[in-house]
């Protein structure tokens, strides 16, 4: 179960970085934070509009949810790891 997310992660992870890079900003302005757009401007209707834009909001959320179940799977793994290794002597 664990590496079925992993796997899911990085094929999440590897999407955003391909598609962020191939989006296009509409102006001939630096794109990504160093934009002049502010905040309300990427929130008004214009900037959902666009289908990659939404398939990138998308997919940042579901990195960021994979990414703590991730983190607290791998956390219940060290533990058990951790006891076991007590119980055994080797710590």
């Amino acid at each position: 179960m664990y590496q079925t997310f992993l796997v899911i992660f990085v094929i999440i992870a590897v999407t955003l970085i391909v598609l962020i890079m191939l989006q296009q900003n509409k102006d001939n302005d630096s794109g990504g934070m160093f934009s002049n757009r502010s905040l309300s401007d990427m929130l008004s209707s214009g900037g959902f509009n666009d289908g990659i834009t939404r398939l990138i909001v998308i997919l940042a959320i579901l990195f960021f949810l994979l990414s703590l179940l991730l983190g607290n799977m791998n956390s219940k793994q060290n533990q058990k790891y951790i006891q076991s290794s007590v119980q055994n002597g080797q710590f």
